[in-house]
């Protein structure tokens, strides 16, 4: 199932980013977040495992505007959700 969720797109100030932690065990949480020549612009980590939902809002307002790609990664999955940031 989805195991990860992105709203508001498109946006202009914030993301929030939710995760449902279904794996056990799973460690850290990354997230990295790429424009469209695949760089990264943003990266963080979150350490809440404990939680079975997790949620990271994100500060994008200085993004220049364009589409950005949301990398989610645990250890035995990744999701990658695309945004666009107005």
């Amino acid at each position: 199932g989805e195991f990860a969720f992105l709203y508001p797109n498109p946006s202009s100030s914030n993301i929030t980013i939710t995760i449902n932690n279904t794996a056990s065990g799973v460690g850290l949480t990354e997230l990295e977040i790429y424009n469209l020549n695949g760089q990264l612009v943003y990266k963080q980590i979150l350490d809440k495992v404990q939680e079975s939902v997790m949620s990271a809002e994100i500060d994008v307002a200085t993004f220049l505007q364009g589409v950005y790609y949301v990398k989610i990664i645990q250890a035995d999955q990744s999701k990658t959700l695309p945004f666009v940031k107005l």
